[in-house]
């Protein structure tokens, strides 16, 4: 029992830092080049301010 949740264990923290490093390298590479992922960090925000701005 305790193999099978050490191996358990062991699998979450490897699949938690294969995600963060993967999610950290798109940040990266849209922080570089934005037009290549089409990612941009601050769309939402500009977008709020144009419509309030326009009314």
């Amino acid at each position: 029992m305790n193999g099978i949740l050490a191996i358990f264990g062991i699998a979450v923290v490897v699949i938690t830092i294969v995600v963060v490093v993967v999610l950290v390298a798109v940040l990266f590479v849209a922080s570089i080049k934005p037009d290549k992922l089409n990612i941009d960090l601050g769309r939402k925000k500009r977008e709020r301010e144009e419509s309030s701005s326009k009314v």
